[in-house]
């Protein structure tokens, strides 16, 4: 069985990049030099890429990795490929008697063959050992190709035409053998996969069960399609401006490779911080991109030279992130496939590098199919300026970016989930298990689960109005293994919009069964419990602004993954705390806001300053977690000052075991006690005082 070659990594990835981007660039530069036909070189090149990512993507056992939708594609691509190529070799070139087109036919076919044939080696596994054989072969691929190029150049051009010609073939050698041995590191890493197709089989059809390696799938193939778009539009801008090869092609690689390195650094200093979720950081990317992007929209005029290194420098500074998060996703969703097969996945790696050669099959296609639009829009003279800046080029890469920018913003694939996953497979090797957690990431990462975009953008939002000064932070005492039960007070509203804003670490709350369900019922509590009392609101406006509030709510609070308490349903009161336990054993921190609302009689209820009444069931939570799996609940008394603008931390109260009969009254006094104390040290924090 031929061996596939493993996931490309990042650095590869980025390293084949720029060395196909380069070689694209240099049969452009070398066609104008010979046949005053820029992009005709161009297309010559695309047309024998896509050909060799065809027959490497749809030949031998190589097919067997893709699924079986993406295999019935295999002759329609074909008959697009056999159309274009016959554009671009027959149709464009009318005058097949000029020698120098010959030249460039050589160039292109020696280019081909030494990149095909190496990388065909590489995939084997042939250079990963110190064999003789595969290494004489390997020399001979480059050394063959280099000598007919320069024999053709020499023998055929001036010296002052051929040297630049052959410097350029030697710099794309250098690039070539960069990117090849990144390639052999990552066939050396995966030597001991040697999957069978019934393993393979079996493992694309538990993948196509698992939603969120179908969306992960589906971001990668856009990411892979619009890199081979954008190099088209953008570069070959690049190089239709040019006059000097050499100057053109050190100015493109200068560019590329400073943004891509800045960009690699500021992504690995925020990752070595653990600072950024990686999906958040593609999202920059990707916004960074699109914006590079619309630098080039302009139509039948010349781009500003600056405006045209921004918009590459941002592009290639865009596409690293992207690349960056990917691979930092990769291994994670590796975890995920893991968890999900409910074993080591045998022939993983295959499939992913299957999955990444038909989305560079499909991308180059689409490349191809612009360069054979171009050869076909001017198929006579050279190519002018306006035929490339035709908008309709722009187009198709704007829309590759800003599908997989929508993708990424429902991506569900967070740090929290990573962790989770690594925690759950972390017990099962050690022969644990965590059946809470097990249900909660089968509702993650098989089911259907979008990531709480709106509500982190509200969070956000909130946090601009809301912003207060965190003290006693110290006191959090973060442990998956028994999280924490945050107690806060209500203060009407501006307790929970608080909380959820500024609180450093994520909760679960507490909601009323009537704000996750029922618009009507919520409207009514709204009304009731605060908006009736919010003067700045007039009259006629309240109850219909609690009705809004509460529609927002009902649908918001589906991706806060709240915990429904049935207050006034005390035969349904233990679904809360069941569904409490569960999200403690899942490692979920809860936000509980025990005030009572309905003490008015007493002269209390939700208090702006100070504190109202507490409920004591909340501490109930405590002996239902301790006897459900023997750890001692730990609370934390929270104080959230709307005049001062400061949230306050208290000190942890510890389930005791021992005394189980007096610890509900014992927990829920501590609580109220601790508050008060935090409101005052609160409240001490007013200017003046």
């Amino acid at each position: 069985m031929s061996r596939a070659l493993p996931r490309k990594n990042t650095q590869t990835y980025i390293l084949l990049s720029l060395w196909n981007l380069y070689t694209y660039i240099y049969c452009m530069l070398t066609s104008q030099a010979l046949v005053e036909m820029s992009i005709f070189g161009g297309a010559l090149f695309m047309s024998a890429r896509v050909s060799a990512v065809f027959f490497q993507t749809y030949t031998g056992d190589a097919r067997y990795r893709l699924p079986e939708r993406e295999r019935r594609w295999r002759t329609a691509i074909l008959a697009l490929l056999l159309l274009m190529s016959f554009s671009v070799f027959v149709i464009y070139p009318s005058r097949l008697d000029n020698p120098s087109l010959w030249m460039l036919f050589a160039l292109v076919i020696c280019l081909t063959v030494r990149d095909s044939f190496t990388n065909r080696l590489l995939q084997r596994g042939m250079l990963t050992k110190p064999r003789l054989r595969s290494a004489a072969t390997y020399a001979l691929l480059h050394i063959i190709p280099m000598a007919v190029v320069f024999t053709v150049y020499l023998s055929q051009l001036s010296w002052d035409h051929a040297w630049p010609l052959c410097l350029g073939y030697l710099l794309s050698e250098l690039l070539s053998l960069l990117g090849q041995r990144q390639i052999m590191a990552d066939v050396r890493a995966g030597m001991d996969a040697q999957p069978t197709r019934e393993q393979v089989d079996k493992l694309q059809k538990t993948l196509a069960s698992v939603s969120m390696y179908r969306a992960f799938n589906v971001i990668t193939q856009l990411v892979i399609l619009a890199m081979e778009l954008t190099t088209v539009v953008l570069y070959t801008r690049v190089a239709a401006d040019s006059t000097q090869t050499l100057n053109r092609i050190a100015v493109a690689t200068l560019v590329s490779l400073v943004f891509s390195a800045a960009a690699d650094r500021w992504f690995n200093r925020r990752q070595r911080h653990q600072t950024s979720d990686p999906v958040n950081l593609m999202l920059v990317g990707l916004f960074l991109w699109l914006f590079g992007l619309s630098l080039l929209r302009r139509a039948h005029e010349p781009i500003p030279l600056a405006t045209m290194l921004i918009g590459l420098g941002q592009c290639t500074a865009g596409s690293t992130l992207c690349l960056k998060s990917l691979d930092r996703l990769e291994a994670a969703m590796a975890r995920v496939v893991r968890f999900a097969a409910g074993e080591d996945p045998s022939g993983y790696a295959e499939l992913r590098s299957a999955s990444q050669e038909w989305a560079q099959l499909l991308g180059e296609m689409t490349a191809l199919a612009a360069m054979t639009y171009l050869c076909l829009r001017n198929p006579s003279n050279a190519l002018v300026l306006t035929d490339i800046n035709t908008p309709i080029l722009v187009i198709a890469p704007l829309l590759a970016v800003l599908a997989a920018l929508l993708l990424t913003f429902r991506f569900p694939l967070s740090n929290r989930i990573i962790d989770k996953v690594s925690w759950l497979l972390r017990l099962q090797e050690d022969g644990d298990s965590n059946p809470a957690l097990e249900h909660q990431l089968k509702g993650m990462v098989i089911q259907k689960y979008a990531r709480p975009v709106f509500i982190n953008a509200g969070k956000a939002f909130f946090r601009i109005f809301y912003r207060h000064r965190l003290i006693g932070t110290e006191r959090i005492r973060r442990d998956d293994n028994n999280p924490i039960v945050f107690l806060c007070n209500h203060g009407y509203i501006n307790g929970p919009l608080v909380a959820m804003a500024n609180l450093p670490v994520l909760a679960r709350p507490w909601v009323i069964d009537k704000m996750t369900v029922d618009e009507a019922a919520g409207a009514k509590y709204l009304y009731e419990n605060d908006i009736s009392k919010n003067r700045w609101i007039p009259r006629p406006l309240r109850f219909p602004f609690a009705r809004l509030l509460s529609r927002f709510s009902v649908w918001g609070m589906a991706q806060m993954e709240p915990i429904p308490v049935y207050r006034d349903n005390p035969g349904q009161l233990i679904r809360t705390f069941r569904a409490s336990v569960e999200a403690l054993q899942s490692g979920d921190n809860l936000l509980i806001f025990p005030e009572n609302p309905n003490a008015i009689a007493q002269g209390h209820g939700y208090e702006v300053e100070g504190l109202g009444p507490l409920f004591s069931g909340f501490a109930m939570l405590a002996p239902i977690y301790y006897k459900r799996t023997g750890k001692r609940c730990r609370f934390l008394p929270m104080y959230v000052c709307k005049e001062t603008h400061v949230v306050v931390f208290g000190e942890e109260i510890l389930y005791d075991p021992d005394h189980p009969d007096d610890e509900v009254e014992r927990i829920s006094a501590e609580t109220e006690r601790q508050m008060l104390q935090l409101w005052h040290e609160a409240a001490a924090e007013r200017p003046g005082r």
